[in-house]
């Protein structure tokens, strides 16, 4: 959803027609601008606008269409949709102190687009390539020409935990099904994997619905203390943990909760993963305490009435009130008040 003025603003990836042939996370970004008053209002694609748009005059449903019906005259807020199809429709005006505006959009063929693209880029070097692009099986006389591995699992889980990457959320939950039950990997076998771990977990089915692996559906349900539950079993697997808690946010140090809790000496004790959604906000992850215990914690927070920068603030001060915890021994009196984090 995109707000006109200072407010905030969210921006959702589709989960729907993910590829194992991607590229820039299934996502089109584009700038729309004006220079003087004089002008017409631009749209400038961050991509090689022929894989997008196909040979002049294409017509065909598999590249994308752009329509305009910008009024120079208007000041209203820039829309923009797609309908689940691949013509943009482009309405409002723009005002010159606004610059310019950049945008986002889900391709709806990932497959197509990042092949394009490629196709492209071979002519840039000298590599002509007359065929057109097809869907099919690949023939038995096909020459394998180059194998390439994505990179390991921890890495791709930096990029997942530390920026809410729901991209590779998706595909992550398609290759742990892959791995379980065999290619190709699918929303359905990665679930079902899920589940099989929920179960050694002790929780069955009927106390949890999950439908996808970014966590953008609204039909998910899940309780803090699965959560929880889920986070003091990978702190108890040594042959998980480290990479695990590496991969999360480091609270006032990077990713998304980079400028949270600045000016907190403590606030890198806490490894934390974001989750937004319009009126909704969740942080779960980490905490040490004062006497360097480590706690699993989970706040999820729905219906929301407020800023989202007071929700954070709350939930900023939940993790100072763990990184100031401290065990009294029994028997012992403390006086004075208590100190900061530090």
């Amino acid at each position: 959803n995109i707000c006109y003025g200072k407010c905030l603003y969210i921006i959702y990836y589709s989960i729907n027609n993910t590829s194992t042939i991607s590229m820039d996370t299934k996502t089109l970004s584009y700038w729309i601008y004006k220079n003087t008053i004089h002008e017409p209002v631009e749209i400038v694609f961050v991509a090689t606008l022929e894989a997008l748009t196909g040979p002049s005059g294409s017509t065909s449903e598999k590249y994308i269409h752009i329509k305009f019906t910008l009024d120079p005259s208007q000041f209203g807020p820039i829309t923009y949709g797609s309908g689940g199809t691949n013509e943009i429709t482009v309405s409002g005006g723009i005002r010159l102190d606004q610059a310019r505006a950049r945008y986002f959009l889900n391709i709806t063929d990932p497959t197509q687009y990042t092949l394009s693209t490629l196709k492209k880029y071979l002519g840039h070097v000298g590599i002509e390539f007359q065929g057109e692009i097809e869907k099919a099986v690949v023939p038995e006389t096909a020459i394998e020409l180059l194998t390439h591995e994505s990179e390991p699992l921890t890495l791709a889980l930096q990029g997942l935990n530390k920026f809410s990457n729901n991209f590779v959320a998706e595909q992550i939950l398609k290759t742990i099904g892959a791995e379980k039950y065999g290619s190709p990997g699918t929303t359905l076998k990665g679930l079902k994997t899920f589940e099989d771990y929920l179960m050694e977990l002790g929780y069955p089915p009927d106390q949890y619905k999950v439908l996808d692996g970014s966590g953008l559906s609204r039909q998910n349900r899940l309780s803090p203390q699965i959560i929880v539950d889920i986070l003091r079993y990978v702190k108890n697997d040594l042959g998980v943990y480290p990479e695990f808690v590496s991969a999360l946010g480091v609270m006032g140090v990077d990713g998304n909760v980079k400028s949270r809790m600045r000016g907190v000496k403590s606030s890198a004790r806490a490894r934390v993963k974001t989750g937004t959604l319009n009126f909704v906000s969740a942080l779960s992850g980490y905490f040490q305490s004062r006497d360097g215990e480590t706690f699993a914690f989970s706040i999820l927070m729905n219906s929301l009435k407020c800023s989202n920068g007071r929700i954070k603030r709350l939930q900023d001060q939940i993790i100072r009130e763990g990184l100031n915890f401290q065990h009294i021994p029994t028997g012992s009196v403390i006086s004075g008040e208590r100190g900061n984090p530090s």
